[in-house]
């Protein structure tokens, strides 16, 4: 899609969360595959259908967060942006 890759440079992280609930199981993940093919580490929901990444190749920039609302608030706390993947001034940077 020409104006999401237009727009893939402006975003620092994708995050996938998911309800884990029957009908979740059913999703692809196919929400993570994007992010990574546009160079984003990943977040997400560490169940079906994003837990069927864990042993594929593209896993080293997924992080898997079970669905506990203190983890995920620890996750965002911890994210470091990396200055060499994301041009923005210093005052945007997380530290």
């Amino acid at each position: 899609v020409p104006w999401l890759k237009n727009i893939a440079g402006s975003f620092n992280l994708g995050v996938a969360p998911l309800v884990n609930e029957n009908w979740a199981q059913y999703k692809s993940y196919l929400k993570c595959l994007e992010y990574v093919a546009f160079g984003l580490p990943v977040f997400c929901s560490n169940i079906l259908p994003y837990s069927d990444l864990k042993n594929k190749s593209i896993a080293e920039f997924i992080t898997f967060i079970d669905n506990q609302p203190s983890l995920w608030a620890e996750a965002f706390r911890t994210f470091k942006i990396s200055k060499a993947n994301v041009a923005l001034d210093d005052e945007y940077f997380i530290t």
